[in-house]
Protein backbone atom coordinates (compact mmCIF):
# COMPACT_ATOMS: atom_id res chain seq x y z
CA UNK A 1 0.00 0.00 0.00
CA UNK A 2 2.61 2.12 1.13
CA UNK A 3 4.51 2.22 -2.52
CA UNK A 4 1.01 2.55 -4.33
CA UNK A 5 0.84 5.87 -2.81
CA UNK A 6 4.56 6.82 -3.23
CA UNK A 7 3.33 6.23 -6.89
CA UNK A 8 0.82 7.87 -7.05
CA UNK A 9 2.12 10.97 -5.42
CA UNK A 10 5.21 10.82 -7.71
CA UNK A 11 3.13 10.77 -10.46
CA UNK A 12 0.33 13.62 -9.44
CA UNK A 13 3.55 15.52 -7.95
CA UNK A 14 4.83 15.57 -11.19
CA UNK A 15 1.67 17.89 -12.27
CA UNK A 16 2.50 20.26 -10.41
CA UNK A 17 5.81 21.27 -10.63
CA UNK A 18 6.89 25.54 -10.09
CA UNK A 19 7.73 26.87 -12.99
CA UNK A 20 10.10 30.11 -13.12
CA UNK A 21 9.19 31.09 -16.57
CA UNK A 22 5.92 34.02 -16.41
CA UNK A 23 3.96 33.82 -19.79
CA UNK A 24 1.62 36.52 -20.78
CA UNK A 25 -1.80 36.35 -20.41
CA UNK A 26 -2.90 35.31 -23.59
CA UNK A 27 -0.72 32.18 -23.45
CA UNK A 28 -2.03 31.34 -19.94
CA UNK A 29 -5.53 31.72 -21.63
CA UNK A 30 -3.97 29.51 -24.33
CA UNK A 31 -3.39 26.88 -22.38
CA UNK A 32 -6.28 27.17 -20.35
CA UNK A 33 -8.26 26.92 -23.00
CA UNK A 34 -6.27 23.40 -23.98
CA UNK A 35 -6.59 21.90 -20.84
CA UNK A 36 -10.45 22.73 -21.17
CA UNK A 37 -10.56 20.91 -24.61
CA UNK A 38 -8.89 18.03 -23.31
CA UNK A 39 -11.55 17.56 -20.53
CA UNK A 40 -8.62 17.86 -17.96
CA UNK A 41 -11.02 17.34 -14.48
CA UNK A 42 -12.62 14.14 -15.71
CA UNK A 43 -9.36 13.11 -17.36
CA UNK A 44 -7.54 13.62 -14.06
CA UNK A 45 -10.23 12.05 -12.26
CA UNK A 46 -10.58 8.86 -14.59
CA UNK A 47 -6.70 8.86 -13.88
CA UNK A 48 -6.85 8.89 -10.17
CA UNK A 49 -9.50 6.13 -10.51
CA UNK A 50 -7.23 4.18 -12.89
CA UNK A 51 -4.06 3.84 -10.58
CA UNK A 52 -6.88 2.66 -8.02
CA UNK A 53 -8.16 0.44 -9.86
CA UNK A 54 -4.67 -0.92 -11.27
CA UNK A 55 -3.86 -0.93 -7.88
CA UNK A 56 -6.45 -3.46 -6.81
CA UNK A 57 -6.23 -5.45 -9.84
CA UNK A 58 -2.57 -6.12 -8.49
CA UNK A 59 -3.27 -6.49 -5.16
CA UNK A 60 -6.61 -7.84 -4.40
CA UNK A 61 -6.52 -7.41 -0.78
CA UNK A 62 -6.97 -3.59 -1.37
CA UNK A 63 -10.50 -4.07 -2.92
CA UNK A 64 -11.33 -2.76 0.72
CA UNK A 65 -9.72 0.02 1.10
CA UNK A 66 -10.57 1.11 -2.53
CA UNK A 67 -12.98 4.15 -1.02
CA UNK A 68 -10.21 4.73 1.62
CA UNK A 69 -8.03 5.78 -1.81
CA UNK A 70 -10.97 7.58 -3.11
CA UNK A 71 -11.87 9.96 0.03
CA UNK A 72 -8.08 10.61 0.05
CA UNK A 73 -7.53 11.98 -3.54
CA UNK A 74 -10.67 13.75 -3.33
CA UNK A 75 -9.75 15.47 0.25
CA UNK A 76 -6.54 16.06 -1.07
CA UNK A 77 -6.46 16.64 -5.12
CA UNK A 78 -8.04 19.67 -5.85
CA UNK A 79 -8.68 20.06 -9.05
CA UNK A 80 -9.04 23.60 -9.53
CA UNK A 81 -5.93 23.83 -8.21
CA UNK A 82 -4.00 21.34 -9.95
CA UNK A 83 -4.67 22.71 -13.07
CA UNK A 84 -3.75 26.10 -12.11
CA UNK A 85 -0.14 24.87 -12.08
CA UNK A 86 -0.82 22.48 -15.19
CA UNK A 87 -1.80 25.13 -17.10
CA UNK A 88 1.66 26.84 -16.33
CA UNK A 89 3.57 23.06 -17.34
CA UNK A 90 1.35 23.69 -20.75
CA UNK A 91 2.66 27.32 -21.14
CA UNK A 92 5.63 26.76 -20.46
CA UNK A 93 6.10 23.55 -22.31
CA UNK A 94 4.64 24.83 -25.33
CA UNK A 95 4.18 27.98 -27.61
CA UNK A 96 1.11 30.04 -27.75
CA UNK A 97 0.81 28.99 -31.53
CA UNK A 98 1.22 25.78 -30.38
CA UNK A 99 -1.20 25.48 -28.03
CA UNK A 100 -3.53 26.84 -30.76
CA UNK A 101 -2.42 23.96 -32.83
CA UNK A 102 -3.09 21.67 -30.23
CA UNK A 103 -7.00 23.25 -29.43
CA UNK A 104 -7.74 23.38 -33.26
CA UNK A 105 -6.54 19.09 -33.29
CA UNK A 106 -8.50 18.63 -30.06
CA UNK A 107 -11.48 20.75 -31.68
CA UNK A 108 -11.98 18.49 -34.99
CA UNK A 109 -13.70 14.83 -35.21
CA UNK A 110 -10.59 13.02 -34.89
CA UNK A 111 -9.10 14.94 -32.05
CA UNK A 112 -12.47 14.38 -29.95
CA UNK A 113 -12.39 10.97 -31.00
CA UNK A 114 -8.61 10.63 -29.25
CA UNK A 115 -9.80 12.23 -26.40
CA UNK A 116 -12.21 9.28 -26.26
CA UNK A 117 -9.84 6.21 -26.84
CA UNK A 118 -6.96 7.50 -25.40
CA UNK A 119 -7.22 7.10 -21.75
CA UNK A 120 -8.59 3.61 -22.78
CA UNK A 121 -5.83 2.64 -24.84
CA UNK A 122 -3.33 3.88 -22.39
CA UNK A 123 -4.82 1.54 -19.26
CA UNK A 124 -5.39 -1.73 -21.98
CA UNK A 125 -1.64 -0.99 -22.18
CA UNK A 126 -0.59 -0.33 -18.59
CA UNK A 127 -2.26 -3.92 -17.66
CA UNK A 128 -0.48 -5.53 -20.67
CA UNK A 129 2.65 -3.74 -18.77
CA UNK A 130 1.64 -4.73 -15.09
CA UNK A 131 0.31 -8.35 -16.87
CA UNK A 132 3.99 -8.64 -18.23
CA UNK A 133 6.07 -7.53 -15.11
CA UNK A 134 4.38 -9.32 -12.78
CA UNK A 135 4.41 -12.47 -14.99
CA UNK A 136 8.15 -12.71 -14.61
CA UNK A 137 8.18 -11.11 -11.43
CA UNK A 138 10.14 -13.88 -9.64
CA UNK A 139 12.65 -12.99 -11.83
CA UNK A 140 12.81 -9.93 -10.87
CA UNK A 141 12.86 -10.54 -7.46
CA UNK A 142 16.13 -13.13 -8.02
CA UNK A 143 17.90 -10.49 -9.45
CA UNK A 144 17.20 -8.20 -6.59
CA UNK A 145 18.39 -10.59 -4.20
CA UNK A 146 21.27 -10.68 -5.96
CA UNK A 147 22.35 -7.38 -6.70
CA UNK A 148 21.35 -7.08 -2.66
CA UNK A 149 23.68 -10.02 -1.36
CA UNK A 150 26.67 -7.97 -4.09
CA UNK A 151 25.87 -4.90 -2.56
CA UNK A 152 26.42 -6.33 1.06
CA UNK A 153 29.78 -8.04 -0.03
CA UNK A 154 30.93 -5.01 -1.13
CA UNK A 155 30.46 -2.86 2.36
CA UNK A 156 31.83 -6.39 4.24
CA UNK A 157 34.96 -5.86 2.42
Amino acid sequence: MKKFLKKAMFSLAVLALPLTASPEESHIAAANDLLNVLRFEQTTNHTINMMIDLQIQSDPSMQDYADVFRDFFAKYMNISDLKKEVVLIYADCFTEDELKGLIAFYGTELGQKCLEKLPEAMERGAIIGQTEVYKNLPELEKMLEAKKALLESEELS
